[in-house]
């Protein structure tokens, strides 16, 4: 479902596909919605929107993904470029779209995302999940380097200029723990807390390899799971002080922890 130029069909199914979603309905049970869209696609989208904050967040595409038993439909990033567009000296990133605007605007999204919000738990637990995860493993100081230095440089290849480089690295590195406050604040989360994890060697940290120090960032009340890459070399944690030899190590986080992994003196890197 584009925005002009749709077939009769497309537009009936659109058509379907709002009043099944209907906020006046106030049908938001879980496996109700996730027989419609996909929801794992749907907090994609959000917690993406929510990150760049560009303005288009609340338009674009809409897809019936037909190659599944049964089509759900899925959202298009569209106009993602804007988010970078934006990040020039005279841009002003935060007046830009915050949780609360995707919670209360108008539109299919907001609507979806307003209810399933505030009448799912799980899915608030999905999306929670999903956030957290994303800025801990995926949205990486080391990653979003990478990718605004790819941009730039694709910049000066085309000889338009679109975006300050500095500007952008800085606003995206705070996003990543600006995102988090946001959503204690307009969804009335948890509390941030903090776990930060040393090792000599690599570990697998909520199912993903990471090396050398790790702070994650979770909301009270969720959990982290530890373990190391290599187990034979493997001896103990330290958790706060306290020895524990459970492995893989699952953490509920009530309040910031320090984890210390020590391995055996003759454990090879």
């Amino acid at each position: 479902m584009l925005e002009s130029e749709n077939s009769v069909l497309d537009t009936a199914r659109y058509k379907a596909f709002r009043l099944r979603l209907d906020p006046f309905f106030a049908l938001w049970d879980y496996e109700r919605v996730a027989e419609i869209l996909d929801i794992d696609d749907f907090i994609n989208s959000m917690i993406s929107f929510a990150f760049l904050q560009w303005q288009d967040w609340n338009q674009g595409a809409f897809l019936l993904d037909q190659t599944e038993t049964e089509p759900r439909w899925r959202w298009v990033l569209w106009d993602a470029d804007l988010a970078f567009a934006g990040l020039r000296p005279d841009g002003v990133p935060e007046k830009r779209a915050q949780w609360k605007n995707l919670r209360d605007a108008h539109g299919m999204r907001a609507a979806v995302f307003k209810g399933m919000w505030t009448n799912s738990p799980q899915f608030q637990k999905q999306l929670l999940h999903k956030l957290t995860w994303n800025i801990n493993h995926r949205l990486t100081p080391e990653w979003i380097t990478e990718r605004v230095g790819h941009y730039a440089q694709l910049e000066k290849t085309s000889g338009i200029e679109c975006f300050d480089e500095n500007l952008a690295l800085s606003y995206l590195l705070e996003r990543r723990q600006d995102l988090l406050k946001e959503t204690v604040t307009d969804l009335n989360t948890p509390q941030i807390v903090k776990c930060r994890i040393e090792s000599m060697h690599p570990l697998i940290i909520d199912d993903i390899e990471s090396s050398g120090s790790y702070e994650g960032m979770y909301f009270n009340g969720q959990s982290a799971k530890i373990e190391p890459r290599s187990p034979d070399n493997f001896s103990h944690w330290i958790v706060d002080g306290v020895q524990v030899h459970d492995t893989p190590l699952h953490i509920a986080l009530e309040k910031d922890l320090e984890v210390t992994a020590v391995f055996l003196q003759s454990s090879a890197p």
